[in-house]
Protein backbone atom coordinates (compact mmCIF):
# COMPACT_ATOMS: atom_id res chain seq x y z
CA UNK A 1 0.00 0.00 0.00
CA UNK A 2 2.81 2.43 0.86
CA UNK A 3 4.52 1.73 -2.44
CA UNK A 4 1.30 2.55 -4.32
CA UNK A 5 0.91 5.81 -2.40
CA UNK A 6 4.53 6.74 -3.07
CA UNK A 7 4.05 5.96 -6.76
CA UNK A 8 0.90 8.08 -6.89
CA UNK A 9 2.67 10.97 -5.17
CA UNK A 10 5.58 10.71 -7.62
CA UNK A 11 3.32 10.75 -10.70
CA UNK A 12 1.35 13.69 -9.34
CA UNK A 13 4.59 15.54 -8.72
CA UNK A 14 5.86 14.89 -12.26
CA UNK A 15 2.66 15.99 -13.95
CA UNK A 16 3.15 19.25 -15.81
CA UNK A 17 0.29 21.69 -16.18
CA UNK A 18 -1.02 22.16 -19.70
CA UNK A 19 -0.85 25.84 -20.65
CA UNK A 20 -4.11 27.50 -21.55
CA UNK A 21 -4.42 29.11 -25.02
CA UNK A 22 -3.69 32.61 -23.69
CA UNK A 23 -0.45 31.34 -22.12
CA UNK A 24 0.85 29.80 -25.33
CA UNK A 25 2.95 32.06 -27.51
CA UNK A 26 3.97 31.73 -31.10
CA UNK A 27 6.97 33.69 -32.29
CA UNK A 28 7.06 34.57 -35.97
CA UNK A 29 9.57 36.47 -38.06
CA UNK A 30 9.53 37.70 -41.62
CA UNK A 31 11.89 36.02 -44.04
CA UNK A 32 12.67 36.09 -47.74
CA UNK A 33 12.79 32.99 -49.90
CA UNK A 34 16.38 32.96 -51.08
CA UNK A 35 16.48 29.56 -52.71
CA UNK A 36 14.91 26.14 -53.07
CA UNK A 37 15.96 22.53 -52.94
CA UNK A 38 14.91 20.37 -55.85
CA UNK A 39 14.18 21.68 -59.32
CA UNK A 40 12.25 24.82 -60.20
CA UNK A 41 9.36 22.79 -61.61
CA UNK A 42 9.09 20.74 -58.38
CA UNK A 43 10.66 22.47 -55.33
CA UNK A 44 11.04 20.29 -52.22
CA UNK A 45 11.86 22.86 -49.53
CA UNK A 46 12.42 26.62 -49.34
CA UNK A 47 15.63 28.21 -48.10
CA UNK A 48 14.84 31.31 -46.06
CA UNK A 49 16.97 34.35 -45.36
CA UNK A 50 16.87 37.56 -43.41
CA UNK A 51 19.20 40.54 -43.80
CA UNK A 52 21.28 38.71 -46.42
CA UNK A 53 21.85 35.70 -44.14
CA UNK A 54 20.55 32.17 -44.37
CA UNK A 55 18.33 31.47 -41.35
CA UNK A 56 16.26 28.35 -42.00
CA UNK A 57 14.91 25.69 -44.30
CA UNK A 58 11.23 24.78 -44.36
CA UNK A 59 9.88 21.32 -43.75
CA UNK A 60 9.23 19.35 -46.96
CA UNK A 61 6.41 21.04 -48.83
CA UNK A 62 3.07 19.37 -49.45
CA UNK A 63 2.15 18.62 -53.07
CA UNK A 64 -0.29 21.56 -53.30
CA UNK A 65 2.34 23.93 -51.88
CA UNK A 66 4.98 22.62 -54.30
CA UNK A 67 2.66 23.17 -57.26
CA UNK A 68 1.84 26.73 -56.16
CA UNK A 69 5.50 27.64 -55.57
CA UNK A 70 6.50 26.12 -58.94
CA UNK A 71 3.82 28.18 -60.64
CA UNK A 72 5.18 31.36 -59.01
CA UNK A 73 8.79 30.52 -59.86
CA UNK A 74 8.16 29.76 -63.52
CA UNK A 75 5.86 32.72 -64.14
Amino acid sequence: MRRRQALLRRTEYCRLPIPSPHQQRKITVEAIVGGITGVIEDPRTLLLGRRLRYIARTVPLALSQRQEIARLLTA
